[in-house]
């Protein structure tokens, strides 16, 4: 299991702090860092050289994984994607609506996505909530999916039942 955590890049710029969190959270709750992933959106507000971008490194040496959240929202820049250390991106439900409506917005998905696969990112599209959406992102190459299809937010208790009913995988 995979806990995901949002940041905001000002809380990264604070290197030693957001380190020093991060780790006493990781030892606090015995959790593993391979089981943690932080989540940023603000990409926009980081570039090359930005200590944001520092703090996602020393993340990543801790085996922390690092996910750019509302990918294709706002201004994300796509010439920084390599200069990023980044896990996975998150496409927004804006480019899953976009790739159901129209052939060329099915087109611009499977291409970022195959530009994240180049890059060694994983994909996920937000937003999904039909099968019709399942199945046009299936074909345009995105396996992980998550959205009102799978589950509507739930209370706490409920939560841990679906948990507990998931089959386990064994690593």
């Amino acid at each position: 299991l995979v806990v995901s955590v949002n940041a905001s890049v000002r809380q990264l710029r604070d290197k030693e702090h957001f380190l020093s969190v991060v780790d006493d959270a990781l030892k606090k709750y015995g959790i593993l860092a391979k089981n943690l992933e932080i989540e940023i959106t603000e990409t926009i507000q980081m570039g090359p050289g930005d200590v944001a971008v520092e703090t996602l490194h020393a993340l990543r040496a801790r085996g922390v994984s690092v996910a750019l959240d509302d990918f294709g929202t706002g201004y994300s820049n796509i010439a920084y994607l390599p200069h990023f250390p980044v896990d996975k991106l998150k496409f927004d439900r804006s480019l899953v609506l976009a790739g159901q409506n129209s052939p060329h917005g099915k087109e611009i998905l499977r291409t970022l996505a195959q530009l994240a696969f180049k890059l060694n990112m994983r994909v996920l599209a937000e937003g999904v909530e039909n099968d019709e959406q399942e199945a046009m992102l299936l074909d345009a190459g995105i396996e992980y999916m998550q959205g009102f299809k799978y589950a509507k937010p739930m209370p706490e208790r409920a939560f841990l039942q679906l948990l507990l009913a998931q089959p386990r995988s064994v690593h």
